[in-house]
């Protein structure tokens, strides 16, 4: 016989005030159901009246009026009886046919099998239930199988409870119930533990009812259950559905809770709560559920900008019969620069005008005189992010005559983001594509261009379909027109048997200075070229994938790279490990050659034939070059740019030369605007009668730019690092806080640009760490040293926040004497976000960490750097506890290093909350802290 497993009882099945009498009555054949006694004998009571009453039908056919037998259990011997003569009555009236099929109501079918197997449980345990009972709880069993594998999601929690319970009743039941629910989880619950509802906040409540059915049957398991690490995975969700602000993305009918009043279950979801104070930054930045959503952002503010500042997008499908009334299939939201653009009309619990949630009222596309089908489904057929492009794709089915496709692409470089729509039909039709704008935004149509402002800020969108669409701007207003405007609507009709619409569009500082232009391609496949005053690149889409390219690079080349990666991936670890170093290799023979002819040239003619050989062989376009691209700017320099500035190696770099080849004095940075020098090793003795200038030390593969003022009097030289890049907004090389540092005026300055960040266009943080076969912080310890002996600097302090603040710690081990200031550095990078770290030591070392590697290890490791030196380092230590992240896993582990080494008075910490994230105090106050630093370091003389 099973044993029952522990359960979970709804009230439905509970003890009850009315239990004695209804017992009483129950053993002399008489039930309560509906508002009377019924005796259900045989022959008689099985056809009476109110049978055409469906609510008496439903109570009768739902078996709660047996229960109260079971309820008494095997302590009134001849409840037992009573409970199987009226069960069986049941049965046979069933079957026998003097009932009317139609009057049997099968809606109570989930309390039907709990009382079947609680019955078989209680009253038959330790014998063998009746065989007609047995096979009944089968068929029942089989029903309830059949609805959770085909039924509505919004009864699945409770047939899930009534399943496990049923099969506790069963021989091998548990067995029977673990397969078929493995299978049911697999089937209709995703990777992330997530199956279809109506709201994000909606999905992960209905992940947790799930948990709580499925525990029922975990809980009578000696092993684990394959399903449940999946079910815990579910609020994942609501980390990715947060938007900047705090709240829940805006989809359907609501709620939308900000986290306040959500309870954070994790260091992801706490720092998203926070906004960045509290917790850890997510690994992802895109995120697919199958529940009906796909999101995607610029990062999580590991940069200087805030968590707020970043973009964010949501596109929304799944089944449309899961969302309330909303129609929203392939709607899409977006938010960046701190401001929502694209949103959804709030319609928290539905109780708003029913045209809120009509599929014009979305950002989607809706059809004229077509019928939408209200159980229809809505496909993300594709999901990656190759080439620098997040690629959302998805089918909807809502209009059955009308096939509508929406292709969603971002561009991480750029920040801005693509949406095709298309429409085919055998048969001419009608539609709107619509676009939701909040009420309190300022429109303003210039053909099929619309500029948006909100909060002083501008978002850009403009048609590139031909012919151009005519754009109308619409009000959205509640059950009248009186009432007050609550969304602007942008609108854009089509019609025709095909439809193809392509919408650009993106937040951006100067709006008058974006091109932004259509070249169509081969096969249906599409170039936009996109140049702002900030970057230029080329936006290439093709049937196969999307990828990135230079602004003035022909688009066959890209389509082929990207054709190449979707049929062919990205190369495997050790592939990719040996073109890192070939690059280097031949990066390191070619510069040899160009310095050994001093640079003429001819020479660099050459090289830069050679290299661009070489990267076509390896099939190297852009992006992670290991620094190809950086060589190529560098020895084209001004007089040969024209060679290769339509070069994806090189258009995409957002770089400036630094090398200057022939010692020409008359050679001047074309941005800084100071005579460039360069050297090929660090010099023991430096220029000191020219005032300001840049110096790069030309390592080969890594050329290293600093920028040397020396107008200011005094002993001290200060050192600048920088920290994480936006390499969107920024242009190497880099020097940070130039105009702040020289109102310190306590001697001359240094200031350093990372040349890491060559290896990889788009990585943002390399912590000037070099390669496995260079020492970046050893030689930087080197130069400064050098320049603080020739400008008769008898002090040095290194200064840096973040990753910049990891450099100054580094230096400073290999500079005896040198004393630190350091802003929310990050201490062990191992310890800081995945996604970034592990990037930053492929590009550096070709691992994605080098813990294990006890000569490379101490460089990414502060601890252990500081070990090795005895922590003989004078360090000021400025920590924003507002940035939890950084204060819990690098701030404290640091702090509690040193203060057990024999070196604790060398270390003085401040900690001030300046508010949630990775933040610096504001120039002032920054400029502050460094002196106190100073008077820390050196007493009251400064």
């Amino acid at each position: 016989m099973p044993t029952a497993a522990p359960v979970k009882l709804s009230s439905f099945f509970l003890p009850r005030s009315t239990d004695a009498e209804r017992l009483a009555r129950a053993l002399d054949g008489q039930v309560w159901i509906g508002n009377a006694y019924w005796t259900l004998g045989e022959e008689d009571g099985w056809t009476a009246d109110p049978f055409d009453d469906r609510l008496w039908r439903m109570e009768l056919n739902s078996l709660r009026w047996a229960d109260v037998l079971r309820r008494a259990g095997r302590q009134r011997p001849e409840a037992c009886d009573t409970w199987l003569t009226l069960v069986r009555n049941w049965l046979h009236a069933r079957t026998d046919g003097r009932v009317p099929e139609e009057a049997w109501a099968l809606v109570p079918v989930t309390q039907r099998t709990q009382v079947l197997a609680l019955g078989v449980i209680h009253l038959f345990n330790g014998e063998d239930p009746p065989q007609d009972v047995l096979e009944a709880l089968e068929d029942h069993l089989g029903v309830l199988e059949e609805r959770l594998l085909t039924g509505r999601e919004t009864y699945q929690a409770e047939v899930i409870n009534a399943y496990v319970i049923g099969t506790g009743a069963l021989p091998e039941g548990r067995d029977r119930a673990v397969g078929f629910i493995d299978r049911l989880v697999s089937r209709v619950i995703d990777e992330r533990g997530l199956s279809a509802a109506g709201t994000p906040h909606g999905a992960v409540g209905r992940a947790a009812e799930w948990g709580r059915s499925i525990d029922l049957l975990s809980t009578s398991l000696d092993e684990p259950v394959p399903w449940r690490e999946r079910l815990t995975r579910a609020r994942e969700l609501l980390v990715h559905a947060t938007r900047p602000d705090g709240t829940l993305v805006r989809t359907g009918v609501g709620p939308y809770p900000a986290w306040d009043e959500l309870v954070p279950a994790g260091p992801d979801e706490a720092y998203v709560a926070s906004s960045g104070r509290e917790g850890v930054p997510p690994a992802d930045l895109d995120f697919v559920a199958s529940s009906g959503w796909a999101f995607s952002r610029s990062g999580w503010g590991e940069t200087e900008r805030d968590f707020s500042d970043e973009t964010f997008l949501s596109v929304r499908f799944g089944a449309a019969d899961g969302k309330g009334r909303h129609q929203d299939n392939l709607s899409l939201t977006y938010w960046s620069h701190g401001i929502e653009w694209l949103t959804e009309i709030a319609d928290p619990d539905g109780s708003g005008p029913v045209e809120t949630g009509q599929r014009e009222l979305h950002s989607t596309v809706a059809v004229n005189d077509v019928r939408f089908r209200p159980h229809s489904h809505a496909e993300l057929i594709r999901c990656r992010r190759s080439m620098r492009v997040s690629e959302f794709s998805l089918n909807d089915q809502a209009y059955l005559p009308v096939q509508c496709r929406r292709r969603v692409l971002y561009s991480e470089t750029g920040d801005y983001t693509v949406v095709m729509d298309q429409l085919r039909s055998s048969d001419p039709h009608a539609g709107t594509q619509n676009w939701i704008v909040p009420a309190d935004a300022e429109v303003t149509v210039t053909g099929p261009t619309v500029t948006i402002v909100r909060e002083g800020k501008t978002f850009v969108m403009k048609w590139l379909s031909l012919p151009a669409p005519e754009v109308e701007v619409r009000e959205v207003r509640g059950d009248d027109t009186s009432s007050t405007c609550i969304a602007r609507r942008l609108v854009v009709r089509f019609s025709g048997s095909s439809t193809r619409l392509i919408t650009f569009f993106g937040a951006f500082q100067n709006p008058d200075n974006i091109h932004v232009s259509r070249t169509p391609l081969e096969d249906g496949a599409i170039a936009i070229q996109v140049s702002t005053d900030r970057h230029q690149e080329q936006l290439v889409a093709t049937s196969e994938g999307a990828g990135i390219g230079a602004y003035h690079e022909g688009a066959p080349d890209i389509v082929v790279r990207i054709r190449n990666q979707a049929l062919f991936g990205d190369r495997d670890p050790a592939a990719e490990n040996a073109l890192r170093l070939a690059v280097r290799e031949e990066i390191n023979a070619v510069k040899a050659n160009v310095h050994a002819d001093h640079g003429t040239a001819a020479a660099r003619r050459a090289a830069m034939s050679r290299l661009l050989q070489f990267a076509e062989r390896q099939g190297i376009t852009g992006f992670r070059d290991y620094g190809l691209g950086a060589a190529l700017i560098d020895l084209a320099g001004e007089d040969l740019r024209a060679v290769i500035e339509n070069t994806a190696l090189v258009t995409q770099q957002k770089r400036t030369h630094v090398v200057n080849w022939t010692g020409d004095p008359g050679l001047y940075h074309p941005f800084y605007g100071v005579p460039m020098r360069t050297l090929r090793s660090v010099p023991e003795r430096f220029d000191t009668t020219t005032a300001r200038y840049m110096l790069s030390i030309d390592f080969g593969q890594l050329v290293l730019p600093s920028y040397v003022n020396l107008e200011s009097e005094g002993d001290t030289l200060a050192v600048m690092f920088h920290g994480a890049t936006d390499r969107v907004r920024n242009t190497m090389p880099r020097f940070e806080r130039m105009r702040s540092m020289e109102q310190l005026r306590v001697g001359p300055l240094a200031f350093f640009s990372d040349p890491c960040l060559d290896l990889d266009a788009n990585m943002i943080l390399s912590w000037y760490a070099g390669t496995e076969e260079l020492n970046l912080h050893e030689r930087i310890a080197a130069y400064v040293d050098g320049l603080a002996r020739s400008a008769g600097a008898r002090r040095v302090v290194l200064i840096g926040n973040s990753g910049g603040a990891f450099t100054a710690l580094q230096v400073a081990s290999y500079l005896p004497g040198a004393c630190v200031v350091a802003f929310n550095p990050q201490v062990e990078i191992d310890r800081y976000v995945p996604r970034i770290a592990e990037d930053a030591q492929l590009n550096l070392f070709g691992r994605s960490s080098v813990a294990d590697d006890a000569d490379v290890a101490p460089r990414m490791n502060v601890i252990r750097r500081f070990e090795e030196i005895g922590f003989d380092r004078k360090v000021y230590f400025v920590q924003n506890t507002g940035d939890e992240h950084h204060y819990l896993d690098h701030f404290l582990p640091f702090r509690t290093a040193f203060e057990a080494s024999s070196r604790a008075e060398n270390l003085r910490t401040y900690t001030p909350d300046l508010g949630p994230g990775h933040r610096v105090p504001p120039p002032n106050d920054y400029l502050a802290q460094v002196r106190e630093g100073m008077k820390f370091f050196f007493g009251a003389e400064l």
